[in-house]
């Protein structure tokens, strides 16, 4: 089972999100892992995965660095959930990848996603009601 986040490291992406919400169902399947796939300044890579490895403390988690469209596809195809939580996602790009490959997806509802996503390919968390413990719940229903 794989989880997919792909996405410029920005805190507005809101990986911290996706790296919290990693170590509760990491907890819970023992079999699934989560594959980080974008980019960031040096400082960026680093605090990111300071923060899975040492802060959070995830086992199963892995950044595979920016990756060409091709690699994108594939790992959109057998990932069994796309996770894209950004704060005001002018387009949301990876939903509409990922949507492409039938999987599904969870996000944020704000922004070009809500134009888009239904309840036939994800779903879509209010802004204000987003959170580690709302995210892990979707995870899980999809699981």
């Amino acid at each position: 089972k794989m989880v997919l986040f792909v996405g410029k490291f920005a805190d507005w992406k809101r990986l911290d999100m996706v790296l919290k919400t990693a170590k509760l169902y990491e907890a819970k399947y023992p079999d699934i892992c989560t594959v980080i796939a974008g980019t960031g300044g040096p400082n960026d890579i680093k605090y990111y995965q300071d923060m899975a490895y040492e802060e959070v403390g995830l086992e199963h988690t892995y950044f595979v660095g920016a990756q060409m469209q091709p690699d994108l596809a594939r790992l959109a195809s057998i990932a069994n959930i796309g996770v894209f939580p950004s704060k005001s996602e002018p387009f949301g790009m990876v939903f509409i990848e990922c949507m492409a490959c039938g999987t599904p997806v969870i996000g944020a509802n704000s922004g070009g996603p809500r134009d888009f996503v239904s309840e036939a390919v994800g779903c879509l968390i209010p802004d204000d009601e987003l959170s580690v413990p709302s995210t892990d719940k979707l995870i899980n229903d999809l699981f």
